[in-house]
């Protein structure tokens, strides 16, 4: 099935946005293939050394960020402590999800052993992956230890919203759909990454403070988020909610939200169905 996109209005951020309400309207296995290839383009067009390089407020930015980590898209550093100015090395390869993790080699005399512990197969793996991708050189060298971290695109390019004194800018706190894509974004975060523990607090603080003040439909939307991120949601729960809110937007395309009713309404009755077979 084909994206509903007009070729002559394209741009990275209608795209993402497109992948963002169709995934929250829970048609993204119609559209698996489509959406793979658009964040692909984006990620080759505006990803540079795992760095978002597109100049755009903080909505889109932290949407872009979100949308690529959970396509798995993975930025591979290697450190050598020995070495470390002459082999930092970044590559950035697509990778599955669930290998977004932290793992440590040990390395001494050219030869490298996995560590011991539940995670030694995916050591191994990875090892595989250094070896088949040009890395005998460096791992010929000696060194005492070496690690790779499973970073999937650099959390630094929120960096940018911060004041001199190092903390988010006070200005944000207005932009409520600002503020919700970086607190969804957040959840997207590994072990390390202090920006987005502090992006976590910074936000969600603030929307509860802001939720009172809002009007209802926006304190709603704030609620919702704070009581139940995308990434731990289900997503019939997320498109259940989403599909009444889609329709209220004016902006919204009239042939996805008539598919996602359909959709959703379909599988409903397959899941009546399943449950009365089996009762």
């Amino acid at each position: 099935m084909l994206l509903p996109i007009n070729e002559n209005a394209r741009s990275p951020l209608r795209e993402a946005n497109l992948i963002d309400s169709i995934q929250r309207l829970g048609l993204y296995h119609h559209f698996e293939h489509e959406i793979g290839e658009l964040l692909r383009q984006i990620h080759n067009n505006y990803v540079e050394n795992g760095t978002i390089t597109l100049n755009e407020d903080l909505h889109s930015i932290a949407l872009v960020f979100r949308l690529l980590r959970q396509q798995g898209y993975h930025i591979l550093t290697v450190i050598l402590p020995d070495q470390k100015s002459d082999h930092d090395r970044r590559s950035s390869v697509p990778t599955p999800v669930k290998r977004r993790r932290l793992c440590t080699c040990r390395c001494s005399d050219a030869q490298v052993t996995p560590s011991a512990g539940p995670r030694s197969l995916m050591t191994l793996m990875t090892i595989k992956w250094l070896t088949e991708n040009g890395w005998k050189t460096m791992m010929n060298s000696k060194c005492s230890s070496f690690q790779w971290s499973g970073v999937t695109i650099r959390e630094d390019v929120f960096k940018k919203f911060k004041n001199e004194q190092g903390n988010f800018k006070e200005t944000l706190i207005g932009d409520v759909e600002g503020m919700i894509s970086l607190y969804e974004a957040t959840h997207m975060r590994i072990h390390g990454e202090d920006i987005l523990d502090e992006a976590l607090s910074f936000t969600s603080l603030n929307l509860k403070m802001m939720a009172t003040q809002l009007n209802p439909s926006l304190a709603t939307k704030v609620n919702h988020s704070l009581k139940r991120p995308l990434f731990k949601n289900l997503p019939r729960l997320v498109a259940r909610h989403y599909i009444s809110n889609y329709e209220k937007d004016s902006s919204h395309d009239a042939t996805l939200l008539l598919l996602a009713k359909l959709d959703f309404n379909l599988l409903q009755k397959q899941h009546q169905k399943e449950i009365g077979n089996i009762s």
